[in-house]
């Protein structure tokens, strides 16, 4: 059995969603501390009686694109903060002595594990731009290497990188591991029904574009995102409900989204056609929705507007037919395999 700290982002809500079914997982035979912040600390706490709360970085978002200049201000602001926690996750390294430390992209526990010689694990899909071959545009070279400095300011070294990817590439190292996306259990046994709504998830509420683009055309849309309950038009906003999610995930006929990883790989789990909307600036999910796009799964689109969206339903047939062939839906197995890859190199670490 080994002592794990396991600290997850608090930054949207996929870093938490793909970090439960993970601790579920570890708590079997090993003894497991988390900590979180944010939005995922609400979550993490609801699903886990033993969650510290601590202080992570936050993005501000501008008219669906990251706030550069207010993030970078809003981060420095909080500093004290973030000091605070460091120390607090300190003390909690004096006592509960730790093995291994695993950060979903967390900085606090990042650098603890740095400054404490103590073996790190990075989870999550944010390593695909560094820690794998890809290829993109030449005009995203600015957020990509944007999201690089990113990655090695907040992971600045781990022992293993284990890169959660919905498509194939070859790692540019022995201690990076590509394997499947995590799928959450609940989602695992739904059952796909094809009703006619199209589903919207929002990141943030700031892009309120989408909105009067929604309007203007001839579709139901059941939007999450934007914090009410109400009917307007055509459009039906819901507040966050685990459950309702669930089942309207599953019986959508396409999904409306950014370019969240976490949500993008269920919705293929579940062969949903995918209209990707990335933020702005934000190569992650710019290298995600461009994939999406590559394999035949869906569409990117850079702006919001009613011509992109009919394009869009226009060819969800095709979509459709493309999606029977993505490698990882319909195998249980697949969460099975990552947990023994994890496995083994946390029995190697040890």
């Amino acid at each position: 059995m080994a002592r794990i700290i396991y600290s997850v982002c608090g930054e949207g809500m996929g870093h938490a969603v793909r970090s439960r079914p993970i601790i579920e997982h570890l708590k079997k035979k090993n003894d497991v501390k988390i900590f979180s912040s944010s939005r995922a600390y609400s979550y993490l706490s609801g699903k886990f009686d033993d969650v510290n709360e601590i202080e992570g970085l936050h993005i501000n978002y501008k008219k669906n694109g990251i706030d550069e200049v207010s993030t970078l201000f809003s981060n420095i602001l909080n500093f004290s903060r973030l000091a605070a926690s460091f120390s607090f996750i300190s003390r909690e390294i004096k006592d509960f002595k730790p093995d291994i430390i695993i950060s979903d992209f967390d900085i606090i526990s990042a650098y603890a594990g740095l400054f404490k010689s103590i073996p790190t694990i990075s989870i999550g899909n944010h390593h695909l731009s560094n820690m794998v071959k890809i290829t993109y545009p030449k005009r995203y070279i600015l957020d990509y290497l944007q999201l690089r400095l990113v990655n090695r300011l907040i992971i600045p070294k781990a022992g293993h990188y284990l890169v959660t990817s919905f498509f194939h590439s070859e790692p540019k190292s022995s201690d990076v591991h590509l394997v499947a996306p995590i799928i959450r259990e609940e989602v695992l046994g739904l059952k796909r029904a094809e009703k006619d709504y199209i589903l919207v998830y929002q990141t943030s509420d700031s892009n309120k574009k989408l909105i009067e683009e929604l309007k203007k055309i001839d579709q139901r849309f059941i939007v999450y995102g934007f914090g009410i309950e109400k009917k307007d038009h055509n459009i039906v906003f819901r507040k966050f409900n685990e459950n309702r999610f669930f089942g309207e995930l599953a019986g959508c006929k396409a999904l409306i989204t950014n370019g969240g990883f976490t949500l993008i790989s269920e919705a293929l789990h579940l062969e949903k056609p995918i209209l990707s909307i990335p933020i702005k600036n934000h190569f992650e999910q710019i290298l995600n929705a461009l994939y999406l796009e590559r394999l035949g799964y869906g569409k990117m689109s850079s702006i919001t507007s009613k011509n992109q969206i009919e394009e869009f339903m226009g060819n969800i047939e095709n979509y459709k037919r493309n999606l029977r062939r993505y490698e990882f839906k319909d195998k249980p197995d697949n969460n099975s395999d990552t947990f023994k890859k994890l496995d083994s190199v946390i029995n190697g670490i040890r």
